[in-house]
């Protein structure tokens, strides 16, 4: 499964450490962060079920930081 999104620069470094520790925790997952001066595009791939979890996550986050 494939997921593509777009974040804006200064929340970044929070999607990258999120990242990083589901893959820690041991999801099956790859991630690219594109470049850009005011936002970047992330894309999310790897085991279904896993890229569900974060996508269900990030959302969860976005709605509770009124991002969404």
């Amino acid at each position: 499964m494939v997921y593509e999104f777009e974040a804006g620069v200064l929340l970044c470094g929070q999607i990258r450490d999120f990242l990083e520790e589901c893959r820690f925790k041991g999801m099956d997952i790859q991630w690219r962060e594109g470049k850009g001066w005011f936002e970047r595009t992330w894309v999310i791939k790897g085991n279904d079920e896993h890229v569900r979890q974060v996508v269900r996550a990030l959302h969860k986050w976005s709605i509770e930081n009124k991002l969404a």
